[in-house]
């Protein structure tokens, strides 16, 4: 039997490791191992991540972590769905430091390591105390039975020569089996110094002699069966171990929140319901159409178990509505669900404005969906406490989908004391290349440091990209958390009002992220002043979408009174410059609505879409009129004069291949615009036989895949943007077309606040 890591440490154990996991698997892969763990500190953060980049480079995961005990530091290892569930829990309970009864009440399915000289049982040991050590161990043996083993490192400290040998002794006196592990924190031994550094930073010290010898690194199967050849069971027991560890990952990843108030109803029933009592408020007619889209879609949230999520959702939309609490139209991949439209979750019908409801869900993937609410500011805290009252503070976190990480300049920053503060006022991101030289030629070092400025590049270079912690976003996305047959893994940090989940962006988690918006604050105000003095029915959701007072105030480019009715383009994507939209996008959003004198929604997205520094082609080539001789095309194209432009309209004509569906064609696009070789060469077999069974000879089959579908990364605007942003505009314009002095008041209210 071969020798498998089982005590690894990665990035995600924050400061205590320059390991990353793509380092991993390449060792691992070069050393030809074909199984691996993870056993981060208190966490299981990079579990996902882990596991699948194991199993795409064909090595099988093993999830584990080092625990904080009142028994000192031990490894606790998943050997199955409920093992990953028990050592979730634990992890939850480690930040007051987990009991000798919380082990008891939550072992199964876990295998335990008693840990080594962070281990209450090795401390003993070490103190002469042999009869504790036994029955530290005995313990341990009562409440894990064979899923207890005894754990051996050889780091060539005198402390080995001590207690290897006792360990050895109580395995034989107790039957109680070793297993022999290496502690990783670094990949290779010269990255000990890296390591060495980032210890410094963690712990605030100076760096003036190394702090270990470099032995904690990713050793091959034969150095451990060497270095252990005195006890080969040892070595034995860690792919005995392995074995006996196999968590169904597809299984695990598949995450249902679970809506409590069904009164014993199923919730898929409770949704088909809804869905279906809702339609004739939406849709006096019903077509075919409209009920095929309906029951395709009911088909797949069913199907993927998301039938809770939507009561959930729902559940929240409708209480905030009674409320007054005002919402934008629809913001994301939400809006493309009929579903969602029916549900009231959103007021955009998707037949209508020709949204894909693959771009939502996809059906060829696990990956979760994400639903935004943009709400008045008053609303957004009234929210966040019926969400409280309603499932429990205990029931909601916060998901975990930012990561802090290294670049030069903060590397070098941050490790600068541990090297006596040299001048780093000249280092910026781009000295990457001439790090190592600036350093010698700035003199950067003091003379008696001098010796440490190739330790400092090197360790530098190591520390770029190390994963530092975690931080949320301005308005984080959240999570029910109350889940099926599933408990997360939590960061619990008093900075925060809620748990944030330790899994970061890779885990399939049904997520909405609700955000205070200052346009639907704005209409809020407006609503009560109009209902007061001129219409008590008015509802900003009922209004005439084709009013020729809105559209003559749009198009005259009139944006006055202090603030824009065009800021819902402007804050289509944040203000970070790299990402930012428009250029000058005031000015050339105005110039470009009196040109193009938009008349209806459509229309003024596609305005918007023009004027932003995405769009693929002018609005000269825009006016010029394409002809197109396909019938099903050109209605794909009518909105945009016969050009594409948005996504959706690409995927749409995908679909117009004889044989291609749209989920595949979503995938298509999806693939294409991610440019990843492994992908694109599935998406174009699986393309090949579509083609070939539908008649398709083989050189139009690849002139299709290579020459009109490469290019659909030109296609990356996405309708389902554009759109709901062109409603908050049509929104704001109406009010200040048709209620001049409330928009003033509403404005001003906003801007006293």
């Amino acid at each position: 039997m071969s020798f498998v890591h089982l005590h690894c440490h990665t990035d995600y154990s924050f400061g205590d490791s320059t390991a990353r996991i793509e380092d991993y698997i390449e060792s691992a892969r070069k050393a030809g191992m074909k199984i691996l763990a993870i056993s981060d500190s208190n966490s299981i953060a990079g579990a996902i991540r882990f596991a699948e980049s194991c199993i795409d480079a064909d090595i099988k995961p093993i999830i584990a972590a080092e625990l904080s005990t009142c028994l000192g530091n031990i490894i606790c290892i998943a050997m199955n769905n409920r093992g990953l569930n028990s050592l979730s829990r634990l992890i939850n309970l480690s930040s007051s430091l987990i009991t000798a009864k919380d082990l008891k009440n939550n072992n199964e399915g876990l295998i335990c390591l008693s840990g080594y000289l962070a281990g209450k049982l090795t401390q003993k040991i070490l103190a002469d105390d042999i009869a504790e050590a036994k029955s530290i161990a005995l313990w341990f043996k009562e409440v894990f039975a064979d899923r207890f083993y005894l754990e051996m490192q050889d780091h060539g400290k005198d402390e080995d020569r001590k207690v290897l040998p006792s360990i050895k002794a109580i395995s034989e006196e107790l039957g109680i089996e070793t297993v022999c592990t290496n502690d990783i924190h670094y990949i290779k031994s010269e990255d000990a110094d890296a390591y060495n550094t980032l210890c410094c930073i963690k712990n605030g010290s100076m760096k003036d002699l190394p702090l270990e010898s470099g032995e904690y690194y990713f050793k091959s199967p034969e150095q451990m069966e060497e270095l252990f050849s005195w006890c080969p069971e040892a070595v034995e027991n860690t792919s005995r171990i392995a074995d006996r560890c196999n968590i169904d990952f597809a299984s695990y990843l598949q995450m249902q929140q679970e809506y409590p108030y069904t009164d014993g109803h199923e919730s898929a029933d409770l949704l088909v319901k809804l869905v279906n009592q809702g339609i004739e408020n939406r849709y006096p007619v019903v077509t075919d159409t409209i009920r095929q889209r309906i029951d395709a879609e009911l088909k797949v949230i069913i199907e993927r178990g998301y039938s809770d999520y939507f009561m959930i959702i729902h559940d929240l939309v409708t209480w905030a509505r009674r409320k007054g609490i005002v919402f934008s139209p629809g913001l994301g991949h939400s809006v493309s669900s009929i579903v969602c439209y029916i549900l009231e979750i959103t007021d955009i019908d998707p037949i209508e404005y020709g949204l894909v409801f693959e771009r939502f869900i996809k059906q060829d993937t696990q990956l979760g969906i994400t639903t935004i609410l943009e709400v008045d500011e008053d609303g957004f805290p009234m929210i966040l406490r019926y969400l409280n009252i309603k499932y429990g503070n205990q029931n909601l976190a916060y998901t975990n989908r930012f990561y802090t990480k290294h670049d030069i300049s903060s590397a070098a920053r941050l490790i600068a004391p541990a090297y006596g503060n040299p001048d780093l006022s000249w280092l910026t991101n781009e000295t990457t290349d001439m790090l190592e030289k600036k350093i010698k030629m700035q003199n950067c070092f003091s003379d008696n440091k001098i010796q440490h400025a190739d330790s400092f590049v090197s360790s530098v270079m190591k520390i770029i990209g190390l994963i530092n912690g975690y931080k949320l976003d301005s308005y984080p996305t959240m999570t029910i958390c109350r889940l099926k047959d599933r408990h997360l893994p939590m960061h619990d940090n008093p900075d925060f009002d809620l748990p944030i989940i330790q899994y970061d962006w890779f885990l399939n988690l049904l997520v909405f992220e609700i955000r205070p918006a200052r346009n639907q604050q704005i209409i809020r105000h407006a609503e009560k002043i109009i209902r007061f003095m001129y219409d008590s029915d008015f509802d900003i959701r009922k209004i005439n979408m084709s009013d020729a007072k809105t559209f003559a105030l749009i198009n005259s480019g009139d944006d006055s009174h202090g603030w824009g009715i065009f800021t819902p383009f402007i804050d289509i994507i944040p203000s970070a410059e790299e990402f930012y939209i428009f250029d000058d996008c005031e000015f050339f959003l105005k110039e470009e609505l009196m040109k193009l004198k938009p008349q209806s929604i459509r229309d003024l997205a596609v305005s918007a879409l023009l004027a932003s520094n995405l769009s693929p082609i002018s609005v000269e080539e825009y006016l010029k009129k394409e002809e197109i001789a396909n019938q099903e095309k050109a209605k794909i194209l009518e909105e945009t004069n016969g050009h594409i432009l948005y996504t959706e309209q690409f995927i749409q004509a995908i679909q117009l291949i004889h044989g291609v569906t749209l989920p595949f064609s979503e995938s298509l696009v999806r693939g294409f615009n991610k440019k990843k070789a492994s992908e694109l060469k599935a998406l174009h077999d699986r393309f090949k036989t579509i083609a070939k069974d539908n008649g398709m000879d083989s050189d139009t089959a690849e002139k299709i895949f290579y020459t009109y579908l490469y290019e659909s990364d030109k296609y990356t605007n996405s309708k389902e943007v554009f759109i709901p942003c062109a409603m908050v505009v049509y929104q704001l314009g109406f009010i200040k077309a048709n209620y001049p002095d409330v928009f003033q008041t509403a404005l001003s209210k906003f801007c006293d606040k």
